[in-house]
């Protein structure tokens, strides 16, 4: 999925498995058109660190996804450096992983 604008203020995470998760989020916290996402081969693991003070918007938090378990575990690692500029950002990553039936859990360093 390319990278778009999109601003959420509070932290939170999710696991969108569906096309009309998939607008309701993004319709929320974006004016612009929403990307489109196969969900019949995909689901999207999106992590939001909320506001904060940077350069850099679009972030690699999500580190990998793995079967463990008897399900996906989606490792989140800390919030990458966002640079020195005072600009207000919302950092997020948003990243599809290949659908499956196994649970989906984020481990790690998640913001919730």
């Amino acid at each position: 999925m390319a990278a778009r604008y999109i601003t959420v203020q509070y932290p939170q995470s999710h696991v969108v498995e569906s096309e009309h998760e998939w607008q309701e989020l993004w319709e929320a916290h974006s004016r612009d058109s929403v990307p489109e996402v196969d969900f019949s081969r995909h689901v999207l693991v999106a992590v939001f660190w909320g506001d904060h003070t940077g350069c850099s918007e679009r972030v690699e938090g999500i580190e990998r996804a793995v079967v463990r378990s008897g399900r996906v575990e989606v490792e989140v690692g800390p919030l990458p450096e966002l640079g020195e500029c005072s600009a207000g950002v919302s950092p997020y990553d948003i990243v599809e992983i290949p659908r499956t039936d196994l649970p989906v859990a984020l481990i790690g360093e998640v913001p919730w």
